[in-house]
């Protein structure tokens, strides 16, 4: 299983905008990832010996957004859906995904935050990037706002890169432009992208062979028959489980005023200052 996602380099076209030609647009935010960036840096306890980091960074990256004019959406991942339970999934009772150092009182505490800050939560029932890349064929966001290439593999129509604090510019990919690029359509797309490895599988070619093979054989028999899968599952499974990963329409996207009480209690109570709460949400 590749744990970073699907990893592609130098391949799909993409062109600069900048941050300001996204003002007034929803972005979904795949927000356990940017969770797990902030919780990877040095550690920053409270005086409980509470991890505060995935507080202060969501309220920095929340308030940053909303400064610019951007509406992000942030969306939880849920369970891990394994290949074998697929049938069996109930999308209904998703919980939201834990790991070994993001803990369900971290990810309430946050949504609670995020709340607070007027900004919409929404809990997908399994991958946060699939949840998002639903809302974006759907229509109620611009585009998915990412680190990883997922949400085009699911199916959404546009992905922002590199949407960081300190960024003037980022890249945008859509995927009309990036299947005319690749000369494939998008269940093509998804085999290239089980060959260079995603979430459910690891990698069983590079990115310049994957390509070659699928734009070469196009079918899905056709091009799994030339490769050595040396994986559990086969094939087909992998390729189905993606293309039928479980999505929600219950979600609403609704904006509303900061809750500064509510803001102030959490972050105090996580050791951060009145004074540089306020001076953060005075930009907004």
């Amino acid at each position: 299983m590749n744990a970073v996602g699907v990893q592609i380099s130098g391949v799909l076209p993409s062109r600069d905008i900048t941050v300001h030609q996204l003002k007034g647009k929803r972005l979904a935010i795949d927000t356990h990832l940017i969770i797990h960036q902030y919780l990877l840096s040095t550690p920053s306890l409270d005086k409980f010996g509470r991890t505060t980091n995935h507080l202060v960074g969501v309220f920095h990256h929340v308030t940053h957004l909303l400064s610019l004019g951007i509406k992000p959406v942030y969306v939880f991942d849920g369970s891990f859906l394994e290949i074998r339970k697929h049938e069996k999934f109930v999308k209904d009772a998703s919980q939201p995904r834990v790991t070994s150092v993001l803990s369900l009182e971290m990810i309430n505490e946050t949504k609670a935050l995020i709340t607070a800050l007027g900004v919409p939560v929404v809990q997908a029932p399994a991958e946060g990037d699939a949840q998002a890349a639903h809302m974006c064929v759907k229509g109620d966001v611009f585009a998915v706002a990412s680190t990883q290439y997922d949400a085009l593999m699911y199916g959404a129509k546009r992905i922002v890169m590199n949407l960081r604090r300190l960024s003037k510019k980022v890249q945008l990919y859509e995927l009309k432009e990036v299947l005319a690029s690749c000369k494939m359509d998008h269940n093509q797309f998804v085999m290239f992208c089980m060959l260079i490895g995603t979430d459910f599988n690891p990698a069983v070619e590079n990115q310049k062979n994957a390509l070659r093979f699928v734009q070469k054989y196009r079918t899905f028999t056709r091009t799994f028959e030339k490769i050595k899968w040396q994986y559990g599952y086969l094939p087909k499974a992998v390729y189905e489980h993606i293309k039928t990963m479980p999505v929600t329409n219950k979600y609403q996207l609704r904006y509303g005023p900061v809750d500064k009480e509510v803001v102030k209690r959490i972050l105090v109570e996580h050791g951060m200052s009145e004074k540089r709460i306020w001076s953060v949400l005075d930009k907004i």
